[in-house]
Protein backbone atom coordinates (compact mmCIF):
# COMPACT_ATOMS: atom_id res chain seq x y z
CA UNK A 1 0.00 0.00 0.00
CA UNK A 2 1.51 3.34 -0.94
CA UNK A 3 1.74 6.16 1.60
CA UNK A 4 -1.74 7.41 2.43
CA UNK A 5 -3.15 4.70 0.14
CA UNK A 6 -5.63 3.50 2.74
CA UNK A 7 -7.37 6.85 2.56
CA UNK A 8 -8.22 6.11 -1.09
CA UNK A 9 -10.21 3.02 -0.03
CA UNK A 10 -13.36 2.56 2.03
CA UNK A 11 -10.98 2.13 4.98
CA UNK A 12 -10.20 5.83 4.85
CA UNK A 13 -13.18 6.29 7.16
CA UNK A 14 -12.19 3.54 9.59
CA UNK A 15 -10.21 3.40 12.79
CA UNK A 16 -7.01 1.53 12.22
CA UNK A 17 -5.57 -1.70 13.53
CA UNK A 18 -2.72 -3.99 12.59
CA UNK A 19 -2.00 -7.59 13.50
CA UNK A 20 1.18 -9.35 12.43
CA UNK A 21 2.90 -12.62 13.22
CA UNK A 22 6.22 -10.87 12.74
CA UNK A 23 7.64 -7.80 14.36
CA UNK A 24 8.70 -5.86 11.30
CA UNK A 25 12.02 -4.25 12.07
CA UNK A 26 11.13 -3.95 15.74
CA UNK A 27 9.32 -1.52 17.99
CA UNK A 28 10.64 2.00 17.44
CA UNK A 29 12.48 1.11 14.23
CA UNK A 30 12.35 3.48 11.25
CA UNK A 31 10.34 0.90 9.24
CA UNK A 32 7.72 0.32 11.94
CA UNK A 33 7.46 4.07 12.52
CA UNK A 34 7.06 4.62 8.77
CA UNK A 35 4.18 2.15 8.70
CA UNK A 36 2.40 3.94 11.54
CA UNK A 37 3.10 7.45 10.28
CA UNK A 38 2.59 6.98 6.54
CA UNK A 39 0.82 3.73 5.60
CA UNK A 40 -1.51 2.60 8.37
CA UNK A 41 -3.45 5.86 8.46
CA UNK A 42 -7.01 7.05 8.07
CA UNK A 43 -8.79 10.31 8.69
CA UNK A 44 -10.51 9.18 11.92
CA UNK A 45 -7.35 7.54 13.23
CA UNK A 46 -5.23 10.61 12.45
CA UNK A 47 -7.63 12.77 14.47
CA UNK A 48 -7.49 10.32 17.36
CA UNK A 49 -3.67 10.11 17.26
CA UNK A 50 -3.38 13.91 17.29
CA UNK A 51 -5.13 13.91 20.67
CA UNK A 52 -3.86 10.65 22.16
CA UNK A 53 -0.32 9.72 21.15
CA UNK A 54 -0.50 6.39 23.00
CA UNK A 55 -2.71 4.98 20.24
CA UNK A 56 0.50 4.54 18.20
CA UNK A 57 2.06 2.20 20.77
CA UNK A 58 2.64 -1.45 19.94
CA UNK A 59 0.97 -4.37 21.69
CA UNK A 60 2.84 -7.65 21.94
CA UNK A 61 1.07 -10.75 20.66
CA UNK A 62 1.01 -14.24 22.09
CA UNK A 63 4.46 -15.10 20.67
CA UNK A 64 5.84 -12.48 23.04
CA UNK A 65 3.43 -12.30 25.99
CA UNK A 66 1.10 -14.94 27.30
CA UNK A 67 -1.72 -14.43 27.82
CA UNK A 68 -2.35 -12.04 24.96
CA UNK A 69 -2.85 -8.49 26.22
CA UNK A 70 -3.88 -5.76 23.78
CA UNK A 71 -3.10 -2.22 24.93
CA UNK A 72 -3.16 -0.51 21.52
CA UNK A 73 -4.54 -1.17 18.03
CA UNK A 74 -1.20 -2.38 16.66
CA UNK A 75 -0.33 -5.99 17.56
CA UNK A 76 2.93 -7.68 16.57
CA UNK A 77 4.07 -11.19 17.37
CA UNK A 78 0.59 -12.75 17.09
CA UNK A 79 0.77 -16.30 15.64
CA UNK A 80 -0.79 -17.08 12.28
CA UNK A 81 -4.11 -18.83 12.81
CA UNK A 82 -4.61 -16.84 16.02
CA UNK A 83 -4.86 -13.33 14.62
CA UNK A 84 -8.65 -13.28 14.94
CA UNK A 85 -8.31 -13.20 18.74
CA UNK A 86 -6.00 -10.19 18.66
CA UNK A 87 -8.23 -8.36 16.16
CA UNK A 88 -11.26 -8.92 18.40
CA UNK A 89 -9.26 -7.56 21.34
CA UNK A 90 -8.35 -4.48 19.28
CA UNK A 91 -12.07 -3.94 18.63
CA UNK A 92 -12.72 -4.24 22.36
CA UNK A 93 -9.77 -1.93 23.13
CA UNK A 94 -11.35 0.86 21.07
CA UNK A 95 -14.61 0.35 22.94
CA UNK A 96 -13.05 0.16 26.41
CA UNK A 97 -10.56 2.99 25.87
CA UNK A 98 -12.70 5.50 23.97
CA UNK A 99 -16.26 4.24 24.29
CA UNK A 100 -16.49 3.60 20.54
CA UNK A 101 -19.15 1.11 19.61
CA UNK A 102 -17.65 -0.87 16.74
CA UNK A 103 -19.83 -3.82 15.84
CA UNK A 104 -18.15 -7.05 14.76
CA UNK A 105 -19.61 -6.71 11.27
CA UNK A 106 -17.76 -3.38 10.96
CA UNK A 107 -14.35 -5.04 11.42
CA UNK A 108 -12.43 -5.83 8.23
CA UNK A 109 -9.22 -7.86 8.17
CA UNK A 110 -6.89 -8.26 5.18
CA UNK A 111 -4.02 -10.75 5.03
CA UNK A 112 -1.88 -12.43 2.41
CA UNK A 113 -2.07 -15.90 4.02
CA UNK A 114 -5.06 -18.05 3.11
CA UNK A 115 -4.97 -19.94 6.42
CA UNK A 116 -5.54 -16.73 8.38
CA UNK A 117 -8.90 -16.01 6.71
CA UNK A 118 -11.32 -18.84 7.75
CA UNK A 119 -10.76 -18.46 11.54
CA UNK A 120 -12.21 -14.95 11.35
CA UNK A 121 -15.57 -16.33 10.23
CA UNK A 122 -15.68 -18.43 13.41
CA UNK A 123 -15.43 -15.16 15.38
CA UNK A 124 -18.07 -13.41 13.22
CA UNK A 125 -15.41 -11.09 11.78
CA UNK A 126 -14.95 -10.39 8.06
CA UNK A 127 -11.63 -11.23 6.42
CA UNK A 128 -10.27 -11.20 2.88
CA UNK A 129 -7.08 -12.56 1.36
CA UNK A 130 -5.02 -10.10 -0.66
CA UNK A 131 -1.79 -10.16 -2.66
CA UNK A 132 -3.36 -12.82 -4.86
CA UNK A 133 -1.28 -12.33 -7.99
CA UNK A 134 2.14 -11.83 -6.45
CA UNK A 135 3.13 -14.77 -4.27
CA UNK A 136 6.45 -15.83 -2.78
CA UNK A 137 6.86 -19.09 -4.67
CA UNK A 138 10.12 -19.81 -2.86
CA UNK A 139 8.30 -20.13 0.47
CA UNK A 140 5.86 -23.00 1.10
CA UNK A 141 4.50 -23.08 -2.46
CA UNK A 142 3.37 -19.48 -2.46
CA UNK A 143 1.73 -19.45 0.98
CA UNK A 144 2.62 -15.81 1.54
CA UNK A 145 2.31 -12.77 -0.69
CA UNK A 146 5.12 -10.66 -2.04
CA UNK A 147 4.04 -7.29 -0.75
CA UNK A 148 1.40 -6.88 -3.38
CA UNK A 149 -1.61 -5.17 -1.84
CA UNK A 150 -3.14 -2.57 -4.09
CA UNK A 151 -5.78 -0.03 -3.06
CA UNK A 152 -8.30 -1.67 -5.41
CA UNK A 153 -7.96 -4.94 -3.45
CA UNK A 154 -9.09 -3.23 -0.27
CA UNK A 155 -12.83 -3.66 -0.57
CA UNK A 156 -15.28 -4.57 2.12
CA UNK A 157 -15.20 -8.34 2.68
CA UNK A 158 -18.60 -9.66 1.77
CA UNK A 159 -18.99 -7.34 -1.22
CA UNK A 160 -17.17 -9.95 -3.28
CA UNK A 161 -18.30 -13.53 -3.55
CA UNK A 162 -14.99 -15.12 -2.51
CA UNK A 163 -12.59 -13.96 0.20
CA UNK A 164 -9.76 -16.33 -0.86
CA UNK A 165 -7.32 -15.91 -3.72
CA UNK A 166 -7.73 -19.52 -4.85
CA UNK A 167 -11.44 -18.87 -5.39
CA UNK A 168 -10.79 -15.74 -7.46
CA UNK A 169 -8.29 -17.05 -10.03
CA UNK A 170 -9.25 -18.62 -13.28
CA UNK A 171 -7.29 -21.74 -14.27
CA UNK A 172 -5.29 -19.84 -16.90
CA UNK A 173 -4.32 -17.02 -14.51
CA UNK A 174 -0.72 -17.43 -13.41
CA UNK A 175 0.57 -16.84 -9.93
CA UNK A 176 3.72 -14.82 -10.32
CA UNK A 177 6.65 -14.21 -8.08
CA UNK A 178 6.68 -10.53 -9.05
CA UNK A 179 6.43 -8.15 -6.16
CA UNK A 180 4.70 -4.83 -5.86
CA UNK A 181 6.64 -2.23 -3.82
CA UNK A 182 3.94 -2.07 -1.13
CA UNK A 183 3.23 -4.07 2.02
CA UNK A 184 0.95 -7.01 1.36
CA UNK A 185 -1.66 -6.32 3.95
CA UNK A 186 -3.25 -3.48 5.82
CA UNK A 187 -3.63 -5.40 8.99
CA UNK A 188 -0.52 -7.53 8.77
CA UNK A 189 1.61 -5.10 6.80
CA UNK A 190 4.75 -5.63 8.84
CA UNK A 191 4.73 -9.40 8.73
CA UNK A 192 7.68 -9.80 6.42
CA UNK A 193 9.27 -6.39 6.82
Amino acid sequence: MPPNGINTTFCGNCYRGLCSAGQGSGVGSPWNNYLLDEVVRSRPFDRLASQFSFVKNWSMGAYITTPLSVTSPFVIGQPDGQKQFAVELVRQWYENTFGFSIEKQQVYFFDDRMDNIPPFKEQDLAAKQISCHSRDLSYANGTIGLCGALPEQIVQPGTESNPLCADLRTPEEPITGAASPWPSSLISAIERA
